[in-house]
């Protein structure tokens, strides 16, 4: 079984400094069968130790647990996972002349309950004691990791765990047939790790058994670890049973399969007490391999529509993903992308619900500092008059930068800061330029908004991820303020000449200044890319580099430039936006 965590085994892994938890790493292994005993028995003052399974969740069960009376070493016993209420237990008898003290620990002398908190129940274990082992189905289900490190082919090694093939096995002198989990795990016992590595060296076709068992030498961990000899029980908690006001019951599927191992392993016991023959006890053998398969991980596509623990974690819908990594936060927001040309490289534009909404405290914060509200309440009916609220949200923008990203964040300019503009409209504006570092477009692309609180967090923002600095690729160094689409086209028709010959034999229009001939444009009596004559009082124009440089003569004859609307815009776009 993979060594997972919880809070009774996190000071095995944890180390505590002044009442806080420092945590170095995590690391997951295979868990020893010490270790899980060591996870899920306990041992109690009186020298009994609690922990094992034994009866399965049957139509008794669910009578006692109408009544709220769980039965003795079964799947709600409150021996193994603590009591259903705080400080009692189900006897009635829990009177201070029965409570037994010792080692600070209390317990009812009738019943051997602990008396504890109810929160034990999400994480106490218990275990159930397999009479036979079982092969753990994480490794054979994708990648047969016990096939490769016993240097069997898959046919043979499904053929050995289904009891279709049996090993012969010569011990003091007599000849023995084992198959299915035994037979694997008495061959995964023989495995010499540190002999194996050093031979298998030397072959280059057992490169991948070699690259495992090495991995097996660097955990401290065995082979035989693979094939599971005590089955953990998960905490109630995590397995519940539900009683509604109609007296129905909700029930997790998990609590019917652990059933269904405890019952064919109490089965398995009895046959085995009785000396039943080899022959007999295949079927029951196979039943708990696959009922354990069911629990764990499906090993066939007909057993996955069940309910099983590792459809539980993977997935969308899986506990990592759904509760641990999906988690909102505060003072954070999503909204989609639309275009906003408009709009500098380092500005976003930011809905005004949402800037009222994400920083509400600073506004109210202001609003206590200038003695205008006493109280939150007074704060929130001042919020609604947008007028007298103006002037403090100007100056909370020039302040507060906001942090943009948007998920998946594959590399370092999946997140950069942006100055807030305030925009009427319910979605997030965006200059097209920096869709590029995000791999965005407006097709519907969502984004999230944080906004950093501490000064240091601001600091940063505006330093380290300010849109602006993050011009270049930090892989290449190239720009990726990348110009494309409708950019591109948008450009090429501004600059584009009409030479057809239909326009080149018309009179080209002469206009004073730039004024007039944009006038012209608007009330349509010339045409975005047809000539025109310009006049200039300088023969010059300005540079980037912020030179000057003289027109040629061949293009300008008596102080005339020949030029097309189209050039006109896109020159005054781009002398506005440098």
């Amino acid at each position: 079984m993979t060594e997972t965590f919880t809070q009774s085994l996190a000071s095995d892994f944890f180390f505590r400094v002044g009442g806080i938890i420092k945590k170095d790493y995590i690391q997951l292994t295979i868990a020893s069968p010490r270790k899980i005993i060591k996870w899920t028995e306990r041992l109690l003052p009186t020298g009994y130790y609690i922990g094992e399974v034994k009866e399965p969740m049957g139509f008794k069960e669910i009578l006692k647990f109408k009544t709220f009376k769980p039965i003795l070493n079964g799947l709600f016993c409150e021996q193994i996972f603590g009591p259903i209420r705080a400080g009692k237990c189900l006897c009635k008898l829990s009177s201070s002349s029965n409570i037994f003290i010792k080692k600070n620990v209390s317990l009812c002398s009738v019943c051997n309950v602990e008396l504890t908190i109810k929160d034990v129940r999400s994480y106490r274990m218990g275990y159930i004691k397999l009479i036979f082992p079982v092969i753990h189905p994480w490794y054979v289900n994708s990648i047969n990791y016990i096939g490769i490190i016993l240097n069997k082919s898959k046919h043979v090694f499904f053929k050995i765990l289904s009891y279709r093939s049996y090993l012969l096995v010569y011990t003091s002198g007599s000849q023995k047939k084992i198959s299915g989990a035994e037979g694997l795990t008495f061959l995964l016992k023989q495995i010499d790790l540190y002999k194996n590595c050093k031979l298998e060296r030397l072959m280059k076709f057992h490169r991948a058994r070699m690259k495992i068992l090495n991995y097996f030498l660097s955990t401290s961990t065995r082979p035989d670890w693979l094939s599971l000899n005590y089955l953990p029980v998960l905490p109630v908690k995590l397995r519940p049973i539900v009683r509604f006001s109609d007296n129905t019951f909700a029930i997790s599927e998990l609590n019917s399969q652990y059933s269904d191992i405890i019952r064919i392993n109490n089965n398995l016991k009895l046959l085995k007490k009785m000396f039943v023959s080899e022959k007999f006890l295949k079927k029951d053998k196979v039943k708990l391999q696959k009922s354990i398969n069911n629990l764990i991980c499906p090993i066939n596509s007909i057993s996955e529509k069940l309910s099983s623990l590792s459809s539980r974690l993977k997935g969308k819908k899986g506990l990592f993903r759904k509760n641990l990594l999906g988690k909102t936060v505060d003072y954070s927001a999503r909204s989609v992308i639309v275009v906003a040309p408009e709009l500098s490289l380092n500005q976003c534009g930011l809905p005004l619900f949402f800037f009222l909404e994400l920083f509400q405290p600073f506004i109210f914060k202001k609003l206590i500092i200038l003695r205008l509200v006493k109280t939150l309440k007074e704060a929130r009916l001042v919020l609604q008059n947008l007028n007298l609220v103006q002037p403090l949200i100007k100056k909370i923008i020039k302040v507060h930068p906001i942090v943009l990203n948007r998920a998946p964040t594959l590399h370092r300019l999946g997140v950069q800061s942006f100055q807030v503009e305030l925009m009427t409209t319910n979605a997030i504006h965006f200059h097209p330029l920096v869709c590029s570092a995000f791999n965005a477009d407006f097709d519907g692309d969502q984004m999230g908004i944080h906004l950093p609180l501490s000064l240091k967090s601001q600091a940063e923002s505006r330093i380290l991820l300010f849109s602006i600095n993050q011009c270049l690729l930090p892989s290449t160094g190239a720009s990726n303020l990348m110009v494309s689409q409708d950019m591109i086209l948008g450009s090429y028709i501004l600059t584009i000449e009409n030479t057809s010959l239909y326009y080149l034999l018309q009179d080209i229009q002469v206009f004073m200044n730039l004024r007039l001939a944009l006038n012209a444009y608007r009330n349509q009596k010339v045409e975005l890319q047809s000539y025109i004559w310009l006049f200039f009082k300088n023969s010059s124009f300005y540079n980037c580099n912020g030179s000057y440089t003289f027109i040629l003569r061949i293009y300008c004859f008596f102080r005339l430039l020949r030029t097309t609307i189209g050039r006109i815009i896109f020159n005054k776009v781009l002398v506005e936006f440098l």
